[in-house]
């Protein structure tokens, strides 16, 4: 009785220990090594750091801000506010606290260029004056990404911007847009994680899974070899796990298995490949993303969205739908459409003649979607 007495209060010891040590280590770490990550954005390659927060001109920077706010509708956290609490939103990740700082000029030009491309996925509610959050955080809150998208500490959606200062300008402002992104999916009823609300995941290839026996529940991506044929996505190995519709694990040829290991495992450039909607880059771990993805290269340039309309016109016509269904339900039916430069224009003969060429060019030359051509 003594023995197991000891045993139990050495455990509480060792887990008492381990809480405490996680948060002091993880900071020491970071102050040692430079932190490389890939944003979600396939531009966002290069390693990144922890910046040093030169100010280059505070009242260039405080002007910057206030007229972003202005503008946009946005607000942007203060330095030193705390951007989350106990609480942290329905969705937000659980992380330790994390307090905001000021941007720096080049972050604010990156956001100014995500909102003139994202408008009107900055405002809160359809009809609304308000626009999200933006925080801008003192140190690292998800590492992985350059910025995510979540709710903060009074309950609201908000972004959180990573303090990494060598991410490619290009690369933040793909970032920014892709959070904006998920911004819209919320605004259009879509909640995050809640499959009964996502009834635009049928159409871009996904269906959801729940396996009573283990509780399991995610989403299962169909493949253009048979119905028979789904796949989820595992976080830890990156791969993606050919399954039944409950998400047990099956082997090339059919049998349900115990383990991940020993089921039929694909890559995400096999998986893109395989999938009846092709993805517009190689981060579709969700319909969430895929999505979000798909936006931003519709939005970002003439470019991005010509290459779009060419080589994924599937993908390229149900975003051209749902982002001019947000655009009527903020300014009414067929006032404003989106340019070719991906910013909100008056629908005009002229610019109604230039989207019309540009998809002409692109849509109407398109041959069948092949993941060789894959967006990057």
């Amino acid at each position: 009785m003594k023995v197991r007495v000891c045993l139990l209060l050495f455990l509480i010891i060792v887990l008492l220990a381990y809480m405490y040590v996680r948060r002091t280590a993880f900071d020491g770490l970071r102050a040692k090594v430079t932190v490389a990550i890939t944003a979600q954005s396939p531009d966002n390659s290069a390693p990144v750091s922890k910046p040093s927060y030169r100010m280059e001109n505070r009242t260039r920077v405080v002007e910057k801000i206030a007229d972003l706010c202005r503008t946009y509708d946005v607000k942007i956290g203060q330095d030193g506010e705390l951007t989350t609490d106990a609480s942290y939103g329905p969705y937000s990740q659980k992380v330790w606290y994390v307090k905001a700082r000021t941007p720096t000029e080049r972050e604010l030009q990156a956001l100014e260029y995500a909102l003139s491309h994202s408008t009107p996925s900055q405002l809160l509610k359809k009809n609304c004056g308000e626009g999200i959050k933006f925080y801008f955080l003192a140190e690292p809150r998800c590492l992985g990404s350059a910025a995510n998208w979540g709710f903060d500490k009074d309950n609201r959606p908000a972004i959180f911007v990573e303090p990494y200062e060598t991410v490619s300008l290009i690369g933040l402002e793909r970032s920014l847009m892709h959070e904006l992104g998920h911004h819209m999916q919320f605004k259009l009823g879509w909640k995050p994680y809640r499959a009964e609300n996502w009834s635009i995941a049928k159409k871009l290839g996904y269906s959801s899974f729940y396996n009573p026996k283990t509780n399991e529940c995610g989403w299962l991506l169909k493949s253009k070899e048979s119905a028979l044929h789904l796949y989820k996505f595992n976080d830890s190995t990156r791969l993606w796990v050919r399954c039944d519709r409950q998400g047990r694990p099956m082997t090339t040829d059919g049998r349900i298995v115990l383990r991940q290991l020993d089921a039929q495992r694909i890559t995400s450039s096999e998986m893109a490949a395989k999938a009846t909607i092709t993805p517009a880059s190689l981060y579709f771990v969700s319909p969430m993303e895929m999505l979000s993805e798909a936006i931003v290269f519709y939005r970002f340039n003439s470019a991005s969205r010509k290459t779009l309309g060419m080589l994924r016109p599937s993908l390229y016509e149900i975003v051209k739908e749902l982002d001019q269904k947000e655009i009527d339900d903020t300014y009414g039916k067929g006032l404003y459409v989106r340019n070719i430069n991906g910013v909100i224009a008056l629908a005009e003969p002229k610019v109604l003649d230039e989207i019309a060429s540009l998809e002409k060019q692109s849509i109407g030359s398109a041959s069948n979607e092949s993941s060789e051509h894959i967006v990057r």
